[in-house]
């Protein structure tokens, strides 16, 4: 499936507007160098397992809606750990956690790329 430029509630006349098709997706996954993810759902929360070095996100586009977002969060272990959004995003750069603290990004698919909403980084 393609990426698509249309909300999953549509735009036309009488389309579903209840939010009975938005839907809400959550992973866990484990600390690894590159993390490839692929959200397809409305809302999506990742909750990434303790940094232990430098990682870099990619957001599949594939299965994303325009109006998706997904928002990713992070925590360090006792070191600076720097955070990377790869392939799919359009971002403000890197994310440097602090060592023992934590950071959140979140994004919003456009119809073509995950854009960058905000980002919070604990000191």
């Amino acid at each position: 499936m393609a990426a698509s430029t249309v909300p999953r509630y549509g735009i036309a006349k009488n389309d579903d507007a209840t939010g009975r098709n938005t839907t809400m997706g959550w992973s866990n996954p484990a600390y690894a160098a590159t993390l490839n993810l692929k959200p397809n759902a409305y809302d999506t929360n990742v909750v990434v397992a303790q940094l232990t070095g430098a990682c870099t996100v990619n957001l599949d586009t594939s299965r994303a809606f325009a109006g998706d977002e997904i928002s990713l969060l992070f925590s360090a272990d006792a070191s600076i750990r720097v955070v990377t959004l790869g392939t799919g995003t359009s971002n403000a750069g890197t994310i440097s956690v602090a060592a023992s603290k934590k950071a959140s990004v979140r994004l919003k698919f456009d119809g073509v790329t995950w854009v960058e909403q905000c980002r919070t980084v604990t000191a």
